[in-house]
């Protein structure tokens, strides 16, 4: 480039347009570098185009963040509600093993101490209290076979403490 810059032009002036004599004189009708047919006109068009698609680009961001938004509280209704279920399939499994514990304790003979079962139902340490009021209703179910379990215990000693 430096020695095309140094040589004198053609015509005798001094000024000699490196790029132009690289790349070749200009053609009527074309721009440099975007090939046969493409105008001055047709690529100002073709700018716009492209203002009006970023336009559309941005609508559609904008439409899937509130599209991704709706389904990201639709997921946590739906957590809520199976939340909600688990809890309360919890308290069934919960009042249904003390119901079975109840008559257990029933069927061996042994004395029942409203304290412990209000305890048993308690949720966590802290909830003891107000489980106290909470009457435990045991589930009658017909027993099937022997299974020695409703024996009273014959071992005789007094292991409270």
């Amino acid at each position: 480039m430096e020695k095309i810059e140094t040589q004198p032009s053609e015509d005798g002036s001094s000024s000699v347009n490196a790029f132009a004599a690289v790349m070749g004189p200009e053609h009527p009708g074309r721009l440099r570098l975007y090939g046969r047919g493409v105008t001055r006109t047709s690529l100002k068009g073709k700018m716009g185009h492209f203002e009006s698609s970023s336009n559309a680009t941005i609508d559609l961001v904008q439409q899937m963040e509130e599209r991704m938004t709706r389904m990201f509280e639709e997921q946590k209704e739906q957590f809520e509600k199976q939340k909600e279920q688990y809890e309360e399939q919890k308290r069934m499994m919960r009042q249904e093993i003390l119901g079975d514990i109840f008559v257990q304790l029933q069927r061996s003979g042994l004395q029942i101490d409203p304290n412990i079962l209000a305890n048993l139902c308690a949720r966590s340490p802290g909830e003891a209290s107000s489980t106290q009021q909470v009457a435990i209703q045991p589930i009658n179910r017909p027993s099937f076979g022997s299974n020695n379990q409703g024996e009273p215990n014959d071992q005789g000693g007094d292991e409270s403490s």
